[in-house]
């Protein structure tokens, strides 16, 4: 939650994370997307990401146990 209030300008950002969090910012403002808390229940796409501390360049990478919720997320309104 501490990361959603900094990119919302909401939090103070830590020096080190300054550069990052203005580039997301940046991004954000850009696409107009909404940045919101999600609880791990209501976000299976991030939990199953995060199990595999991976970075995926593309959803065909995705694991396939992540690519089912991953879709209805990406078709779904919010948490």
């Amino acid at each position: 939650m501490i990361i959603v209030q900094m990119i919302k300008g909401i939090s103070n950002i830590p020096w080190n994370l300054i550069t990052m969090i203005e580039d997301i910012q940046q991004r954000v403002r850009e696409r107009e997307i909404q940045v919101s808390h999600c609880y791990r229940e209501g976000n299976t796409v991030a939990d199953a990401l995060a199990k595999h501390e991976i970075y995926f360049d593309s959803e065909d990478q995705l694991p396939r146990e992540v690519k089912g919720p991953f879709f209805m997320d990406k078709h779904s309104a919010e948490c």
